[in-house]
This record gives structure tokens, sequence and C-alpha cells, in this order.
């Protein structure tokens, strides 16, 4: 099987054990909220060294979206400094993926569904 035959982007690697991996859109199953040390901070701490954090429990999180009310287009309204969400920060993408929200839109937005880990999705890799 290649990588071109499956309309999934399923690819096969002969060399592992696991056989299918492939690349897939999925949400963000939930939160970590933890200062820069990595001490753990609240979901309603909106100190400056409190990060907020969406988590997949996959590698190598890329291309991410909003799914709430306002889609893409709100993060870039709300997102400050940061800009749109295709500009946001991966803290980690090995052994999960974990994106960066700014606070300005965790916040700023939570009429649209912004403190909800489900409403981001990104494209990560499953093995």
């Amino acid at each position: 099987m290649t990588k071109d035959s499956v309309n999934l982007r399923h690819t096969y690697d002969v060399s592992s054990r696991k056989g299918l991996l492939w690349w897939t859109s999925a949400r963000a199953s939930h939160w970590v909220h933890q200062s820069a040390s990595g001490a753990p901070c609240g979901a309603w701490d909106p100190s400056g060294d409190c990060h907020h954090l969406a988590v997949w429990g996959y590698p190598h999180g890329h291309n991410q979206h909003y799914q709430g009310l306002g889609g893409d287009a709100l993060t870039c309204k709300l997102g400050g400094e940061h800009g749109c969400i295709s500009n946001w920060t991966w803290w980690l993408q090995v052994p999960e993926s974990r994106l960066g929200i700014p606070k300005t839109f965790y916040f700023g937005a939570a009429w649209s569904g912004s403190m909800n880990a489900h409403n981001y999705s990104a494209t990560v890799w499953v093995d």
C-alpha cells in the first residue's frame, strides 16, 4: 500500500510490527494548566505564569483549528499578540501534543466554547 493509494492518507511501515500508521484529524481530549516551570496551576488562573494547554493523546500535532463558535476567524480577532490559531505555539509534540492557547482567547472567547478542549482540532500521528 502506498501513501497515495488510500484517500485517508494511510501508509504501511514494513519495519513496524504495529502495521498501519497514519495522519488523522482529531479533537483535543483535555487540558493541562501549568507554569513555565511545569508546576500545575488552575483552569481559572489568569496570571502571566499560568499556561493553558489543549492536549491530544497523539504525537506530532500540527494544522490546528478552532471548532467552536466563530471558528478560526475568531482566533484571529481574539488571539492578541499571538495572532490566529495557525501561529499558536506547540509546547510538546512527543509523546503527546500540547497546544498553548493564549489567555486573550481562552478567557476572552469563553462564550464561544474556548474553554472546551474538544473545540480544538489538529492533525496528529496515530500509530
